[in-house]
């Protein structure tokens, strides 16, 4: 239980406790016949009956039989051992028992791409996929003459691989010469398979369940609450709140212009449902007089000095022209984000957040992001990330985080520190990195909002005053989709390779995607559906890889969730002289 509900920390935490349990009179009478003793020092510790139990094993991630082809998971090896002596034994005979036990970790990111429900491939510009790939239920491949979609991992279906109808293209017009299976066993896929319940939400089979993790608790909600601790809300070490601000006794709805007056909160913790944490607190953009309980001109000096505004700003705006709506803007310099908490072998450098992070409890990579600015037909709340290509200060160290109810957009080349993690599959050196969001939109370098690339200033004027740039996002991601409704053009999701969306004319520009992508939820905030190539974007080739560093638990992105299995391994029978620990 401990295992299931606070993980591997909290087990290695609670060592002790395991070793002063042993069988005893409350589990049968039978047992006050003997006395069990720690083999490591041959008598009971501290004069106290006792078992050890330690650490013995760590194993990287294995192919699982018990899973999909393709599945990897990784577990630690427990040992409980305990020497045991008959209290009625003439010649004092001791007897060593020693059984191992595996605490398994499934990620969730553990493929190129996931979905739930259909995964759809359908009509996609030129494709290939390097590494696993899995959907829950069909898998729909309809590819044209002018196209081609290329596996190089293995690919799974819950359902079948299929091509139908899709996207006002009749089955009849898809070429299934044009779609490559190059994984191994031949023929490079499976269909028929069970499906995956991966470790989100309380039914992760159910898409609003699965969407919990993407929204803050609901008032009153227990800690207990089996979701509770799977919210990034609940995660992260840093959290930004954004509503409309109250001025005197109007309220700045906001609902025409992004403009200066919004009420920020921003909490800095060190601990999951830390209790005190660090609040900062603004009326942005007001220096003077008392507003939302906030005294605006102490405030506000507090928020510049303590440095908020070198990288958090809240007053861009462009137009989304598949959304047909105007967004209001929470826009984070990475980059900046990074020199603002800085780093030092006690965690971090920032005078202001040494309080909470520091050598003992550091910055967890765990930022979450809530918009709540009222909103209407004409305008929409988002998070774009900026300034985000080199991730390699100390600070990320253990990687990068971002998770918003919100949709979310990634401006530029998104952790590549070096040249030869650009337009390459390349990632060492990179970060680990995730987003979790309502969805995701890739703007590409050449979209700028300053300077002779100012994308945002024209971006209501047609995509193809839009040129893209080639670029490269090496990111894990959960994002949301618009589901297919139809088989005609107007009711289709877009497929996988639109689950990343765009808003440029990318002809003839590549976007490179290192990555786990998993779909397993609707859009409910960014909810207009797909439209075809030439009406709000052209699209480009795309590379698609699954990112091997997240087959190393080390390097998988902060807050991952985990499936956990405990399995009952060996029972041994050793000498009791032997050390368990070896």
């Amino acid at each position: 239980a401990d295992f299931f509900q606070g993980g591997e920390t909290l087990v290695s935490n609670r060592i002790s406790y395991y070793e002063s349990l042993y069988p005893n009179q409350a589990d049968d009478p039978y047992w006050t016949n003997y006395l069990f003793t720690s083999p490591v020092s041959g008598v009971p510790v501290g004069g106290a009956v006792s078992t050890w139990v330690g650490k013995v094993a760590t194993n990287p991630f294995a192919l699982s039989p018990g899973l999909l082809p393709g599945s990897y998971v990784y577990s630690s090896i427990y040992r409980i051992a305990a020497n045991a002596q008959s209290n009625n034994s003439p010649t004092g005979l001791t007897t060593a028992v020693w059984q191992d036990v595996a605490l398994e970790y499934l990620p969730v990111f553990n493929f190129a791409i996931f979905y739930n429900g259909t995964l759809e491939f359908s009509d996609t510009a030129p494709l290939i996929v390097n590494g696993p790939v899995h959907g829950n239920t069909n898998i729909d491949v309809g590819t044209t003459s002018f196209s081609h979609l290329t596996f190089n991992g293995f690919v799974t279906a819950g359902g079948i691989i299929t091509n139908p109808s899709a996207i006002g293209i009749s089955q009849t017009n898809w070429v299934a010469t044009n779609t490559t299976f190059n994984g191994l066993p031949v023929p490079g896929y499976a269909t028929g398979q069970p499906s995956i319940t991966l470790p989100i939400g309380t039914n992760s089979l159910d898409p609003n369940s699965v969407r919990e993790i993407i929204n803050p608790p609901i008032p009153g909600e227990s800690v207990t609450n089996p979701i509770a601790a799977q919210r990034y809300y609940n995660k992260a070490d840093l959290i930004i709140v954004i509503t409309n601000a109250v001025v005197g006794t109007n309220l700045i709805t906001n609902s025409i212009s992004a403009l200066t007056t919004n009420a920020v909160t921003v909490y800095v913790n060190n601990s999951m449902f830390d209790s005190s944490p660090l609040i900062f607190a603004v009326t942005n953009g007001l220096t003077g007089g008392t507003n939302n309980g906030i005294d605006d001109g102490a405030a506000w000096a507090n928020w510049s000095e303590v440095g908020f505004t070198n990288w958090l700003s809240f007053t861009n705006e462009f137009f989304d022209q598949r959304q047909q709506s105007s967004n209001h803007v929470v826009q984070i310099d990475v980059g900046k984000l990074g020199v603002w908490i800085g780093t030092s072998i006690d965690g971090c450098t920032n005078a202001y957040l040494t309080s909470k992070w520091n050598r003992t409890t550091p910055f967890n990579g765990i930022v979450y992001i809530q918009d709540l600015r009222i909103t209407n037909t004409n305008w929409m709340n988002c998070v774009r990330l900026v300034d985000g290509k080199n991730i390699t200060n100390g600070l990320y160290q253990t990687g990068l985080t971002l998770a918003t109810q919100n949709p979310l957009y990634i401006m530029g080349n998104y952790n590549c520190p070096t040249l030869t993690n650009v337009l390459s599959t390349n990632t060492i050196g990179c970060r680990p990195c995730s987003v979790i969001c309502d969805a995701l939109t890739i703007l590409s370098p050449d979209w700028t909002n300053q300077g002779i690339n100012n994308y945002d200033a024209i971006s209501m004027n047609s995509f193809t005053t839009r040129p893209a740039a080639d670029d490269t996002v090496n990111t894990a991601i959960i994002a949301g989709n618009v589901p297919t409704t139809d088989t005609t053009a107007t009711g289709f999701s877009g497929g996988v390779h639109n689950l990343p969306r765009m808003l440029e004319d990318w002809t003839g520009n590549n976007l490179w995607l290192n990555t786990s992508i998993i779909c397993l939820y609707p859009s409910v905030q960014a909810s207009q559906q797909f439209q075809l190539p030439g009406n709000y974007y052209d699209p480009p080739t795309r590379h698609i890889s699954f990112d091997l560093n997240f087959l190393n638990p080390a390097t998988l992105p902060p807050g991952t969730p985990m499936q956990t299995f405990v399995e009952r391994l060996d029972r041994l029978t050793p000498s009791p002289s032997a050390n368990p620990s070896q």
